[in-house]
């Protein structure tokens, strides 16, 4: 039992260094904001901030807060000085679930493409905001002392049947936290007017216009029309 165990935790460390490493690289002190779209074309923004300390929730594994805090957990990932000692998988089996779509969520700024808010009937979640798709969501929360919603949450679930007022993502940017206005488009829908996005009177208060990019190929060819 012991020896199934540990080679389970072993999977484990291998998938949650790898994630750290693309979290580092894709949404470590970044700012995202998810652009809905309303069936009345009405634009509604919802942003979010992800720090270091954010990356542990996601995991769905415990580790001894005594000894080690959420930032200790991810820099062990990134340095590469984690292992099976330092934490544990739950019994509920949620740590396997959450593993199983943590290469998803670390790329949630490409691969979300509605957002809603919580349905709290549901299930018991201290939740907010649900962004993801059909297979899997990252729930935010507000934080006064930072002032900011931060991901506290993942879930292995379709998001049509844990959220209600939901809307469709047509876009989403991403900044540097110490930068002002967003710049970098991670996602364009299919059949989105970008002019009547970049030309919105909510967001051109937001965006970067004269330095909006994207580093996809495919979105590149929309940006420039």
């Amino acid at each position: 039992m012991k020896k199934e165990v540990d080679l389970r935790k072993r999977e484990t460390e291998a998938i949650v260094k790898k994630c750290a490493k693309t979290y580092k690289e894709q949404l470590l002190n970044k700012n995202v904001m998810f652009i809905t779209m309303q069936a009345n074309k009405e634009i509604q923004t919802f942003e979010v901030t992800f720090l270091k300390e954010n990356f542990l929730h996601l995991t769905g594994i415990e580790v001894d807060k005594s000894k080690m805090s959420a930032k200790d957990f991810f820099d062990r990932c990134i340095n590469n000085k984690l292992s099976i000692k330092d934490f544990e998988l739950r019994k509920d089996n949620t740590s396997n679930l959450k593993l199983k779509i943590l290469p998803t969520l670390v790329t949630i700024d490409r691969t979300a493409n509605m957002l809603g808010d919580f349905d709290d009937t549901k299930m018991f979640l201290q939740t907010k905001k649900i962004a993801g798709n059909v297979s899997a969501c990252m729930g935010f929360q507000y934080y006064k002392n930072i002032n900011t919603y931060i991901p506290n949450t993942a879930l292995k679930e379709d998001i049509r049947n844990i959220t209600i007022n939901r809307n469709r993502i047509v876009t989403i940017f991403k900044k540097n936290t110490n930068q002002k206005l967003y710049y970098e488009a991670t996602y364009i829908a299919k059949n989105i007017d970008m002019h009547e996005i970049l030309n919105n009177e909510i967001l051109k208060n937001k965006l970067d216009s004269e330095k909006i990019y994207s580093e996809k190929d495919i979105y590149k060819k929309i940006l420039s029309n």
